[in-house]
């Protein structure tokens, strides 16, 4: 079956600026350019190693040229979806999600928003992107694969195998600098051939810092002080490494060894033999066996490594030999639950049939309901230029002054009046031009840069991490969180259980949960639940339903709790919830004017009964600007993110998750407004009288005659 996704214009647009920054010809991609947008949008990851990209380059490309034209590139994406988000149907819409989103995630105290770390991409690093670098390092992959697993910190506390390799691709285990140090030790490295000093170094160019605790680590040299003193803690601040940044950095040590065997100088730009540098030290140095070897005989150098393979091979083969006497006594074929789960989802969500709603039923009752959409405002009208002969006397007319028939006529002026003798000549009103506009050098904008690098935050396109990107994306709604009011302890359970499903992606647990809470909360009472419940429940099977991609179920579900909230109290809130959740799935339906008109009514109902000052309407506001953001009224958008984010930040606080969103679709609201705002030019400009000038004379004294 082949899958296939429509971008929007502004969607492919921002893809073609991203296609274009990573493409040095504008029209193809090499390898080394892909590698760089698959580490810059974290794309290689545990379970998706490189090869994985590498077999799907190789599949996308052919044999004969080396490198993507924009076809072959979408192909790639489509077969590299397919492996990453293999139980999503739509798995093609969620990497070009991952791929236009902002690499930006908040840290666990909420206290700050760390940009995602990227190598960073120097000379030698640039080399170890290559496409013959990167095979050789695929060849030893599973070697390094049995390394990763067993100095894990928590299988090297215990002595034994705790978490496979299977286990750290999932959970996206990283290793930490005291067992990187103890392998390295292990392994002869430090201090037979590169000095701990060195080491530190190599590891600031994989893993760069990216908060301020990093960077103390650094600083510090606590990686020194592990080493020397034969650490196990873990340090606050150890930046730790992912399997890819393990190879890299392995590498990088690889090419330091081979280049300076032959005399080569850091950061050169000639070219080298890297293929070459990377067999001597993985095969040579480190005795490691290719992916094609691994069960061959381990050598016989490299002793402390080569026990902890030992053993890891014996604790493998010992659990093999027992999950295969097992198997052999029961007799009973052991299904993976996982895998399970996923053939649940793909049989009763993904693969049920679409549900054929009435339309133009529920349009017409949604019209009856819904307000409709304000009207954009319009620029207020000038006044009229006043004319004194068209004024209009109220009343009787003013009365005349009586004319004094004696009074003298004044006397005019001279309009050249002579200045007396020693008076100094009156200052004239100058009138100031326009200055010329002053045109910025190359060395200036530079300056620039360099100054804004050092002093101020590192921007997202900061080119000293090697991070290209700077593409805005659209803003986020806000979710609705529910939890019903003193539910039965047995309900209690199904209903945190189905929680936290939903937030594992197992939408099949979420929803057979609710349905046996429902079940167990009606038989505790004895009778049908109240409407308010029955409203909670249709809500959040639809919020199930609308993470799981089936928005059509979601519609039937937030129309039922509709009908379940027309039964309510007027003075009952909750009878905003259903519209809260049309206007959600209506907004990813892309039907924003319908969404719009669902969130404006759900405004009404909180503003009435909550007030303007609660975080529920707050959530609302900001709702409200991303449906205006979608429907070209960016103003009205800019002035609902205001609102919103201002209330949530006095209830919630500066760094909560709600006010952070908020703040951030402000930011994406400013890109799309186009604030012209003239220059104009000083009319006059007036002197400042100096007050103590003329003081120091004196006064001459008339002499008497």
């Amino acid at each position: 079956m082949q899958v296939t996704t429509i971008l929007k214009d502004k969607e492919e647009r921002r893809f073609e600026e991203f296609f274009m920054k990573f493409s040095r010809t504008g029209s193809t991609l090499t390898f080394t350019e892909l590698a760089n947008f698959a580490l810059d949008r974290n794309l290689i990851q545990n379970k998706n190693t490189f090869s994985v990209l590498l077999k799907y380059f190789d599949i996308s490309v052919g044999q004969n040229e080396r490198h993507l034209t924009k076809p072959q590139f979408n192909f790639l994406l489509t077969q590299l979806s397919s492996h990453i988000f293999h139980h999503d149907p739509r798995h093609l819409d969620k990497l070009f999600h991952e791929v236009l989103s902002e690499k930006t995630h908040v840290t666990r105290d909420h206290s700050s928003i760390e940009v995602s770390r990227l190598i960073i991409f120097d000379e030698t690093n640039k080399k170890l992107l290559t496409e013959q670098a990167i095979r050789v390092l695929c060849q030893y992959e599973e070697e390094l694969k049995n390394i990763f697993t067993i100095y894990m910190q928590e299988n090297l506390q215990r002595g034994n195998i705790m978490l496979k390799w299977r286990e750290l691709s999932v959970q996206g285990k990283k290793l930490n600098t005291c067992s990187l140090i103890r392998f390295l030790r292990d392994a002869e490295i430090v201090p037979h051939i590169l000095s701990i000093e060195q080491v530190e170094e190599q590891m600031m160019k994989i893993v760069p810092s990216v908060n301020n605790r990093e960077n103390e680590f650094y600083n510090k040299s606590y990686a020194v002080l592990i080493y020397e003193k034969n650490l196990t803690d873990q340090f606050e601040g150890d930046p730790m490494l992912s399997f890819h940044e393990l190879q890299l950095l392995l590498a990088r040590i690889a090419y330091e060894v081979g280049a300076k065997e032959e005399g080569i100088p850091q950061n050169n730009k000639q070219k080298v033999d890297v293929e070459k540098y990377l067999n001597r030290f993985f095969h040579e140095l480190m005795y490691f066996r290719k992916n094609t070897n691994i069960f061959d005989q381990l050598p016989n150098l490299n002793r402390k490594i080569i026990k902890q393979l030992e053993k890891f091979q014996n604790d493998i083969h010992k659990e093999e030999e027992d999950i295969a006497n097992s198997d052999s006594e029961s007799e009973v074929e052991q299904v993976d639950p996982i895998d399970q789960i996923a053939e649940q989802q793909q049989a009763l969500i993904y693969e049920q049939n679409m549900v054929n709603l009435p339309i133009e039923s529920i349009i017409k009752i949604l019209d009856k309901d819904l307000p409709q959409i304000p009207p954009e405002p319009q620029p207020e009208k000038q006044m009229a230029q006043w004319d004194p002969e068209k004024r209009v006397t109220i009343g009787l007319p003013k009365p005349v002054s009586p004319t004094n028939k004696q009074q003298k006529p004044k006397a005019n002026k001279p309009k050249n009046q002579q200045r007396k003798k020693g008076e100094p000549e009156p200052r004239k009103i100058i009138y100031e031009d326009k200055n010329p506009p002053q045109f910025k050098t190359s060395e200036q904008y530079v300056q620039e840069l360099s100054e804004k690098l050092k002093n101020e935050q590192k921007l997202l396109s900061d080119p000293e991490r090697g991070s290209l990107s700077d593409i805005q994306v659209l803003p986020v709604l806000i979710p609705e969180i529910l939890y019903p009011p003193n539910p039965p302890k047995e309900a209690q359970a199904y209903i945190e259980a189905a929680i936290n499903a939903h937030n594992q992606s197992n939408f099949i647990f979420a929803i057979q949960n609710y349905d046996e809470a429902r079940k167990v909360w009606a038989k505790s009472l004895g009778r049908d639940l109240y409407d308010s419940l029955e409203l909670y429940f249709e809500f959040s099977k639809g919020q199930v339903y609308e993470s799981a991609g089936r928005d059509d179920l979601a519609l039937q579900c937030y129309l039922a709790a509709r009908l379940y909230s027309t039964k309510l109290p007027t003075n009952n809130p909750d009878k905003a919830l259903a519209y809260c959740g049309l206007g959600s799935v209506l907004f990813n339906m892309e039907e924003y004017e319908w969404a719009l008109r669902s969130f404006l009514k759900a405004r009404e109902y909180r503003e009435n009964l909550l007030g303007v000052e609660s975080v529920d309407t707050a959530t609302v506001f900001n709702n409200l600007g991303c449906c205006m953001f979608m429907i070209d009224r960016n103003k009205e958008a800019y002035a609902y993110f205001k609102l919103g984010q201002a209330v949530l930040e006095a209830d919630l606080g500066q760094f909560h998750p709600r006010t952070l969103t908020a703040a951030r679709n402000i930011n994406k609201a400013n890109h799309n407004q186009y604030n012209n705002q003239p220059e104009y030019k000083k009319i006059w400009v007036a002197y400042a009288k100096d007050q103590f000038a003329g003081a120091g004379k004196k006064k001459k004294k008339k002499s008497k005659k």
